[in-house]
């Protein structure tokens, strides 16, 4: 049996390779030599030709070539330089345990992809999941269609900007909150700046960090498309005022909006017990990992009348001509199927992927596990709040609302300085709001999930009161 292996060897290793000496190069040399021939240049590096020659690589490559093992030995070096530590940072993304099975089930062959099936009927299984997903959604929200997915929060605040402008035709004024995140509102400008639509953006109270009512009356008038809230908003206020809202759009013919983190509302009141037109926000708290800011799940979700209108894919479910369910891509004319102009979107890739992400979640963790969630994700805030309050120097939370994962804090030092010591001590502070709402002075947005436990926090309010 040696002999036999050594021999194989010996086999291979005497062997001449037709192209660079390794055995997984694609193309030959004589492979090579041909193509080009035909192209008509007499080697690789006629291809480069008209490139400068001052700015071309003449000189040695710097870098050995490595084995396999010599390679995972230095990236494994690399990466244990990271420090991982607490972190009480989300405003967007947010660090939420995933369980093991939301990973397997993903990597599969059969699902690991960001597209949507382009030929939906070899595709059952995976068209299955997303029109499972669709049912979540709907189930969440209360609404009575959801697309499978929009790239992220901003992404899809703007498509129903330009989804409420064709509905409600010659309006071109959007209504928007400052208590919307900001960084969605920049994506906002961008979709409507070649609409034709402008932004007028509404107050909030500073007392409780929610929308500002009798701002709002003054704004709305017969030519207001859409009227935007957010709850929880950017501060992590739970914002109460959203039945009188969609009154004062409903009264003025405006398209009510209401955007919201999806694990919220395993806890809070679905947004169409308030009459939403529409219903956007992102899951990517639900099966997503945070990863450098993603990835993120953008939601959509309407009322049945305007499905025709909603931007992204839709999975149905049919029988076929023998009575077997089964499940297609419906309304597909409503995509760039049709003339570019006339689509009511020109999202293709999708976030299918996510979203199957967050079904899976969905699933592991039932009504019950999302309901058990939701509830710790307004106590132990608060909890934290209070003893950040108790602190000397500091206030908390700013706003007298009730907060969702997430609240707003004051310190009397500079809270970047503050920042800094924490993550000297292998912790990702909160987010300094400055440069978003300079009026709040040294205010902090702070986030604790259930990935937080009671040392992290102890050792937060340690270095807090210490600074």
């Amino acid at each position: 049996m040696l002999t036999a292996i050594q021999d194989s060897w010996k086999r291979w290793k005497n062997r001449k390779w037709e192209g660079d000496g390794l055995p997984y190069i694609p193309h030959t040399k004589a492979e090579i030599q041909e193509m080009l021939d035909l192209i008509g240049v007499a080697s690789i590096e006629d291809l480069f030709a008209d490139i400068p020659k001052e700015v071309l690589f003449d000189e040695e490559h710097p870098f050995d070539g490595k084995s396999e093992m010599e390679v995972m030995r230095e990236m494994g070096a690399m990466l244990g330089e990271n420090r991982t530590g607490p972190l009480f940072m989300g405003a967007g993304c947010y660090n939420h345990y995933v369980p093991a099975a939301v990973a397997s089930i993903l990597s599969r062959s059969e699902f690991f992809t960001s597209y949507t099936q382009y030929q939906p009927e070899l595709s059952q299984g995976f068209l299955r999941a997303l029109f499972e997903y669709q049912t979540f959604i709907c189930q969440l929200t209360g609404m009575e269609v959801s697309n499978i997915s929009m790239y992220d929060w901003a992404s899809a605040l703007g498509e129903a900007a330009l989804m409420s402008a064709r509905i409600t035709k010659k309006r071109c004024n959007i209504l928007v909150p400052k208590t919307t995140h900001p960084v969605r509102v920049q994506v906002l400008k961008t979709y409507m700046k070649g609409a034709g639509l402008n932004l007028i953006e509404t107050g909030f109270d500073a007392g409780t960090g929610q929308l500002d009512i009798e701002d709002l009356k003054r704004a709305v008038n017969d030519t207001t498309a859409m009227v935007y809230m957010e709850s929880p908003n950017v501060f992590g206020v739970i914002d109460e005022t959203a039945q009188t809202v969609s009154e004062i759009a409903n009264e003025a013919g405006s398209m009510f909006v209401f955007g919201t983190d999806m694990l919220s509302l395993s806890i809070l009141t679905p947004p169409a017990e308030y009459n939403a037109d529409i219903v956007i926000g992102d899951a990517q708290s639900m099966g997503n990992p945070v990863n450098f800011g993603g990835s993120q799940l953008g939601v959509m979700a309407c009322k049945k009348q305007y499905v025709r209108d909603i931007p992204g894919r839709l999975v149905g479910k049919t029988h076929d001509g023998e009575g077997r369910e089964g499940f297609v891509l419906t309304l597909q004319t409503r995509e760039q199927h049709i003339r570019r102009q006339k689509a009511t979107s020109n999202i293709c890739t999708n976030h299918a992927l996510n979203a199957l992400a967050a079904t899976v979640y969905i699933a592991l963790m039932g009504a019950g596990g999302l309901s058990e969630l939701g509830s710790l994700l307004i106590k132990r805030p608060q909890e934290v709040a209070e003893k950040i309050n108790d602190l000397s120097g500091w206030r908390a939370p700013l706003f007298s609302s009730h907060h969702f994962r997430e609240f707003v804090a004051v310190s009397d030092t500079d809270p970047e300085l503050i920042n800094h010591k924490l993550l000297e001590e292998g912790i990702t502070g909160g987010l300094v709001l400055r440069d978003w709402y300079p009026e709040l002075g040294n205010a902090v947005l702070y986030c604790v999930t259930e990935c937080c436990s009671d040392e992290d926090i102890e050792r937060l309010l340690e270095v807090l009161e210490a600074n």
